[in-house]
């Protein structure tokens, strides 16, 4: 008995160490993107997606356009954690997200 005791405290030990090291990366990044130079950008698409469980729940999805030393560049990414929304939530976010002509 005292065997298993023992395995399942050394698996939680490597558990918590994994998501402290995931966590601690994703402050970094947080803390690292702050420091980046902002670029004015056109919003070329935005919708949501809706999650299937027992909650309703969205995850936005745009896709955007910015320009750097005269380089276009798009992307997909509006933040490092995906954030999940609820329907009213979704409803104003995508409101200050709206695809703008350029």
């Amino acid at each position: 008995m005292f065997k298993k005791s023992k395995l399942f405290y050394w698996v939680m030990q490597i558990l918590a160490i994994f998501w402290l090291v995931a966590l601690s990366y994703h402050i970094y990044k947080g803390i690292e993107i702050e420091s980046w130079p902002s670029a004015k950008g056109v919003i070329l698409s935005s919708s949501a997606k809706s999650l299937k469980n027992n909650i309703e729940r969205f995850v936005l999805d745009i896709k955007y356009q910015y320009e750097v030393n005269n380089k276009k560049f798009q992307g997909r990414n509006i933040s490092i954690m995906n954030p999940k929304f609820s329907r009213s939530e979704t409803d104003e976010e995508l409101n200050t997200k709206k695809v703008r002509e350029s």
